[in-house]
């Protein structure tokens, strides 16, 4: 997350969505109201009713937080290392890894929001917009690699790049997931070992 600067005023708004994930990962997500939130903050219920008329809606935005969260840093771990796609597809698989072991609350609050994409058509559509991101991004990396000749050039009758893409990013989540919901996991092994798998079927 991004610090806030020194002295820079915090907007109740701010401080209300600050406050609701807090509770979220204190309580449970289906035990925090309105009136928790406005308790907590020690100010009017109405005041969180204005910023934030339904749960619904505070929950859409600490959703949309917590993955422009994962995807910042997963931008920023592929900065150092443009232009050479097999460090990029390292990269690309380390970043979540990264992000779950230092965020474990975020990481609880993304799992329970994922859940909600499975039954809710809204929390449905900003997975889709954040995992299309995240394929797109997968894309550019393995047709980069292709033109360069680090990676093989998929056959007439073999997957395509769009379908490798979406393979690749189903087996990241997929272990990331896997990792930090089961003990004896090693985050740091896990990513090195999916990393290597993905390489395998790039070279």
């Amino acid at each position: 997350m991004k610090k806030r600067a020194a002295g820079a005023k915090i907007s109740t708004r701010e401080r209300i969505l600050t406050c609701a994930m807090r509770l979220f990962q204190e309580k449970g997500v289906a035990e925090v109201r309105h009136v928790d939130i406005a308790d907590a903050l020690k100010i009017a219920h109405p005041l969180v009713l204005y910023h934030f008329p339904t749960m619904r809606s505070i929950y859409t935005e600490s959703v949309t937080r917590i993955l422009n969260d994962l995807r910042g840093v997963t931008t920023r771990a592929l900065e150092p290392v443009a232009g050479n796609p097999k460090k990029l597809i390292a990269a690309y698989v380390k970043a979540p890894y990264d992000w779950a072991g230092k965020n474990p609350n975020f990481f609880s609050l993304f799992l329970f929001f994922y859940h909600l994409s499975a039954c809710q058509k809204e929390f449905r559509h900003l997975q889709t917009g954040i995992r299309e991101t995240g394929r797109q991004r997968i894309l550019t990396i393995l047709y980069e690699g292709v033109t360069k000749g680090d990676f093989k050039r998929p056959s007439a009758d073999g997957l395509g790049l769009e379908l490798l893409a979406f393979q690749i990013q189903a087996l990241i989540t997929g272990s990331v997931i896997q990792c930090f919901t089961e003990s004896g996991c090693n985050p740091k092994l896990k990513a090195q070992e999916t990393s290597r798998l993905i390489l395998k079927w790039l070279t």
